[in-house]
């Protein structure tokens, strides 16, 4: 019995050395606090099953209205604006660790999907979004003459 054998791709291989090299250059330069963009990713889980991809983002502190939603055949796209909050000018703060301003994601998804039939909702600062799988139209056997 035959095997299909993986080749080895060096487009890949270098897509992933480039993604790698970005992510460590990023983690290394944005520590600083001057050197941060003027946005930032918030964390998204993928899940799929037979009939449907699920998309779960954490947006803690953002309003729904605030919250822009764009989703594409094999793509989605997430972005929001959090408002600063005026303790920044209260005396007494002492420390302030989260984090206001714009955030935007974009992902491939890792299939094709219905756009028009997606779903999405918004609870304690976690957006879920249902997006039904398209059918895979399947081919049918041709007889040969």
């Amino acid at each position: 019995m035959w095997r299909r054998r993986r080749i080895w791709d060096p487009f890949e291989f270098a897509a992933d050395l480039r993604s790698e090299i970005d992510r460590m250059l990023g983690e290394a330069f944005y520590r600083s606090r001057f050197m941060r963009p003027s946005y930032f990713e918030p964390y998204i889980d993928i899940y799929e099953t037979p009939t449907e991809v699920l998309v779960t983002a954490e947006l803690p502190g953002i309003k729904k209205k605030d919250i822009k939603l764009n989703v594409t055949e094999d793509m989605i796209e997430i972005s929001a604006e959090g408002r600063k909050e005026a303790a920044e000018e209260r005396p007494g703060v002492l420390r302030r660790e989260r984090r206001v301003g714009k955030f935007y994601r974009s992902l491939p998804l890792p299939c094709k999907i219905k756009p028009e039939e997606a779903k999405a909702k918004y609870v304690d600062g976690v957006l879920e979004v249902r997006l039904p799988k398209a059918e895979i139209r399947r081919g049918h056997e041709v007889e040969i003459e």
